[in-house]
């Protein structure tokens, strides 16, 4: 039997929701400070966040035949990661 682990209670899913695409969709059209500061909670929560349950979920995936390229999710993503997606 395989043993499936638990996500956390509290843990981001890993995938985007619809919420977090329609963001993007709204940044494009307002990609300015001015926009982003007040929704800059909803991008945490929508895109950040996910996007960083993606990467851990692939760095799981990477340890057991490349564990040397797994590294910290946090240190996976950069600022121009979120641009591929759009």
């Amino acid at each position: 039997m395989v043993s499936k682990k638990k996500s956390a209670p509290n843990a981001p899913a890993a995938h985007l929701r619809p919420e977090g695409l329609a963001f993007l969709r709204n940044l494009a059209r307002n990609n300015d400070r001015e926009w982003f500061t007040p929704r800059k909670a909803v991008f945490e929560a929508e895109l950040k966040e996910p996007m960083l349950a993606i990467v851990r979920k692939v760095n799981e995936a990477m340890e057991s035949f490349a564990p040397a390229y797994v590294r910290p999710a946090e240190k996976c993503l950069f600022r121009g990661a979120l641009e591929v997606i759009r």
